[in-house]
């Protein structure tokens, strides 16, 4: 027993991609055929960072709804010393936010 499923062409085309489709099958009784609908999904926006400033070993960022420090040290410095610099940067980055809102209020 062989069924037809109506579908359109853009869908036919991502099937032949190798891509998965996803949408909903139903019967038509107007038509008197299975149909195929693919949802209509749209890609989620991806929202860029601004650079805020950069420390000596890392860089201050901020997006939409967030701050960013990133930090990357030298493995071959001590604990101590990995210490003091994380410190160090910490107040340099308090710094950089702190310098950014102000300029933004005014």
């Amino acid at each position: 027993m062989r069924k037809y499923i109506e579908m359109t062409d853009e869908v036919v085309n991502r099937l032949k991609d190798g891509k998965y489709v996803e949408g909903s099958m139903h019967y038509d009784a107007e038509v008197g055929k299975i149909v195929f609908r693919a949802y209509q999904r749209q890609p989620r926006k991806r929202y860029c960072e601004e650079i805020l400033g950069h420390t000596d070993f890392g860089v201050v960022a901020k997006t939409k709804t967030r701050y960013k420090w990133r930090e990357s040290m030298p493995s071959k410095l001590s604990s101590a010393h990995l210490c003091n610099i994380m410190d160090r940067e910490c107040q340099m980055a308090k710094g950089i936010i702190a310098t950014h809102e102000i300029i933004d209020r005014v």
